[in-house]
């Protein structure tokens, strides 16, 4: 076992009756309060700093491995205007007159859709015809008409990819 004199080598801070002084023991007590709440300062300083994301990089540094992709060029292409019979029933008959753009993905496709104009105008001729006035009817119907139209002018332009419909005219009658 440690000697009284190995366990308290100074005599300093202690009171007669051996306990600590009260002037030394407030001093340290201040000295180490004082650390302690600086330390949480900082301590909820700088968590509050890192959660703020300050000292993260901006997206534009972080990223700036990946080169940022060239902004996109719409193309747009218009279709004559197309005046078609609908399929009646019972002998009411319905003409549609459309005028249609084509959006498409690449520029250099233009020259090559120009080839396929024709072959485009056949297709939309035949599907057109077939269709019925409630089938135009409400956004639902545009909206399947646009998916309607968009697949097979994909499909009778092939290697030009379309990328969307877009209507300028629909009239019915």
């Amino acid at each position: 076992m440690l000697a009284d004199e190995e366990l308290y080598p100074d005599e300093e801070g202690l009171n007669d009756e051996g306990g600590l002084d009260d002037e030394s023991c407030s001093g340290k007590k201040k000295f180490i309060l004082i650390g302690a709440l600086a330390l949480l300062l900082i301590g909820r300083g700088g968590a509050g700093v890192y959660f703020s994301g300050i000292l993260n990089e901006p997206e534009d540094v972080a990223n700036s491995e990946e080169p940022a992709p060239p902004p996109v060029k719409m193309i747009f292409y218009a279709l004559p205007e197309i005046l078609t019979n609908l399929n009646g029933s019972g002998g009411n008959s319905s003409v549609l007159k459309a005028r249609f753009t084509l959006e498409l993905v690449e520029g250099a496709d233009l020259d090559r859709l120009n080839q396929f104009q024709p072959r485009i105008i056949d297709i939309l001729q035949v599907y057109l015809r077939e269709l019925r006035i409630d089938d135009l009817r409400g956004s639902q119907g545009m909206i399947i008409l646009r998916e309607e139209l968009l697949a097979r002018i994909n499909e009778a332009a092939t290697p030009v990819e379309v990328a969307n419909v877009l209507f300028n005219d629909i009239l019915i009658q």
